[in-house]
């Protein structure tokens, strides 16, 4: 069966500072909102705070998806992975079912091989190197402002769990209050 995700990857913050800021004003944007609680509580992940869907969660989603949603309601409030996950540190964001074409060099646009943004994935988790250099015009560019439509390496990021699918006034209105260069992924896990 599976869960599903919708995630939305900011690639202009790089450091655990600029995270904290950026993730504390947007996490308040959606509470007041009552898209989420201001409930935070961790996993047995350990990989970052947790947020309930709040009151009015279903105002983010699609119109026909919310009364599916508001029926099942009971059952979706209970379920283990149905809130928001925040990444504000190093972390990863992945379409299992994605397509992992090569990745193209934020400088010069040119494509490298998706395994090589592994690597420097794995690397960077590792302390070992902060950003990925590009085989064809040597730029070396931080890696979570390297963009992929089906994974990234992130200091920011939020994730929804088994959500309904996301309006496109919602996807738009968190695009413009990140006011960053962003991925929005929509995935299964």
């Amino acid at each position: 069966m599976g869960s599903y995700n919708q995630a939305f990857i900011d690639h202009e913050v790089t450091t655990p500072e600029q995270a904290e800021e950026m993730a504390s004003a947007m996490v308040a944007w959606l509470v007041d909102a009552g898209i989420i609680e201001d409930r935070p509580y961790e996993t047995e992940l350990d990989d970052g705070p947790h947020y309930p869907p709040g009151p009015r969660f279903t105002d983010a989603c699609v119109a026909g998806e919310s009364a599916c949603v508001e029926q099942e309601r009971q059952s979706f409030l209970a379920a283990s992975m149905n809130g928001m996950r925040l990444l504000k540190k190093r972390g990863f964001v992945l379409n299992w079912q994605g397509r992992y074409d090569p990745i193209a060099c934020p400088h010069c646009s040119k494509t490298s091989p998706i395994e090589q943004f592994w690597e420097a994935g794995g690397a960077w988790f590792e302390g070992k190197a902060d950003a990925m250099l590009c085989e064809h015009c040597g730029q070396s560019t931080e890696l979570p402002r390297w963009e992929h439509p089906e994974a990234g390496f992130v200091m920011l990021a939020f994730e929804f769990w088994d959500w309904c699918n996301f309006t496109e006034e919602f996807k738009n209105e968190f695009r413009r209050r990140l006011g960053h260069r962003m991925t929005f992924l929509y995935g299964k896990f």
